[in-house]
Order: structure tokens, then C-alpha cells, then sequence
């Protein structure tokens, strides 16, 4: 379960923050006991990844209880040793599921929004279609950008939302299909958009590759960074944890 102080800690380890944002971490950890134990179960679970699999982990408390102290009894170090143990494998799991492809997906993900400028009583097609989509009847809106689109095959709103609707009715693939057509203004949200449902499909090859898309094309500073904050968390090692 994610606390206030999970997005810091993540972004610190992703080498995201701010100047000022390191401030408050480094305050933070000197002052906050909770913000602490949050930061060492974080430490803990990465550096289990040194470790291949549990049987490693098993055989590093058995190599540490060789050279241990003899002053330290047997029965009160495999209890420590086994404390150790399940801080590890709990702090794995409690920060690797947060990098599984669906946990990316809904905290990446938010629907496209529109609206009507027009107030008068008679609305164009588009304006009708976007009626619509905002609100949320997704098979009509589907009929009516499909129809626009096979008459104004260059119209990209139409597209776009087309691809939107599509989405919303979990049509993945056509989504896809539709919103990688799409051109002009709307190029870089409609990919931000393909990569996502590139990456709930879990085709994580594909969804990295427009990402790097959106990057090197650097055509909307908004969706440059929202394509490198996901990059980072899909690079992350945590999710060689994830099942």
C-alpha cells in the first residue's frame, strides 16, 4: 500500500526531483521516523535484486551465520536472520507490484477531455461526435467519428477521439491501429496513448519504442516528460520481481 511519502521516494530513486524536492527529502529523512522506515524497506527491497533468487538469499544468512559472533546465541540469530529475511521479500513485493504493466497503466492513465465551444442550437458533426464522447456514450461516438472519418479522412480530431472512444470501450487493438494514424497537433498524445495500451496489452518492447518516439521527436514538452517519468519506472529493476 502506497503511502503520502511513496511518489518522493520513488521519484528520488528514478533521480527525478527537483533541487528544492532533494531538500525536503534529505529533511525528511533526518526528522520524519516514518519517511525513514519507508526509505530502508525501499533500500532493502533493491538490493535484494543483487541476489538471483531466494535460495541465494537463504545461503547469505548462512554464509553471515557462519562468521557471526559467538557471543550471539543460534536461536536469537536465525531469528534475526529470519526477520531479515521477510523484510526483503516483503519490501519486494510491496514496491515491485507497483511496477506490474497494470499499476503502470492506471497511474499513467487518464482519459483525453473535450468540449462543446459551440452554444448554438445546431452543432456540426464533429461537435455532435464530441457531445458524445464527454458523455460517455462510447459506441454512438464510435459510429459518429467513424463516419466523419470515411468522409474527412484528414480530419485528426476525429481520429483522435475516434481512437479515445475506442479505448474506452477496451477495443485495444483498433485503438491502437486508429490512433497510430493520427497527425498535426494531436501527434504526440494520440502516441502517449498507443503506449499505454502497448503497455496493458504487455507488449513492454513496443510500448518503450514510442515512447523513445515521443522523446526524439520532442514536439510537446508535456508529453516529453510524462514519456520519460514512464520510461524510468518501466527501466526500473524492481520489476524483474514483478510475476
Amino acid at each position: 500500500m502506497d503511502t503520502q511519502y511513496t511518489p518522493l521516494i520513488e521519484r528520488f530513486f528514478d533521480g527525478e526531483l527537483s533541487p528544492t524536492e532533494v531538500k525536503q527529502y534529505e529533511e525528511l529523512l533526518e526528522t520524519n521516523e516514518e519517511f525513514q522506515k519507508e526509505v530502508d524497506l525501499f533500500e532493502k527491497a533493491i538490493k535484494l535484486l543483487r541476489l538471483k533468487n531466494i535460495s541465494d538469499l537463504k545461503d547469505s544468512v548462512q554464509r553471515i551465520d557462519a562468521s557471526r559472533s559467538k557471543s550471539t546465541s543460534t536461536v536469537g540469530w536465525m531469528k534475526i536472520a529470519a526477520s531479515i529475511m521477510l523484510l526483503a521479500v516483503v519490501g519486494m513485493g510491496f514496491y515491485s507490484q507497483k511496477f506490474s504493466n497494470d499499476n503502470l497503466y492506471k497511474d499513467a492513465y487518464s482519459p483525453a477531455n473535450d468540449y462543446i465551444t459551440n452554444m448554438d442550437a445546431d452543432l456540426t458533426s464533429i461537435e455532435k461526435a464530441l457531445e458524445l464522447y464527454n458523455t460517455k456514450q462510447y459506441p454512438e461516438a464510435v459510429g459518429a467519428f467513424t463516419t466523419i472519418e470515411l468522409s474527412e479522412p484528414q480530419n485528426q480530431i476525429a481520429k483522435f477521439y475516434l481512437g479515445q472512444s475506442l479505448l474506452q470501450m477496451n477495443q485495444m487493438e483498433q485503438a491502437i491501429k486508429t490512433l497510430d494514424k493520427v497527425s498535426g497537433d494531436y501527434w504526440s498524445e494520440a502516441k502517449w496513448y498507443v503506449a499505454l495500451a502497448l503497455l496493458k496489452q504487455g507488449k513492454e518492447a513496443e510500448a518503450k519504442k514510442t515512447l523513445l518516439n515521443i522523446m526524439d521527436a520532442d514536439e510537446d514538452e508535456a508529453f516529453v516528460l510524462k514519456a520519460e517519468r514512464l520510461q524510468n519506472k518501466i527501466n526500473s529493476p524492481l520489476r524483474k520481481f514483478v510475476l
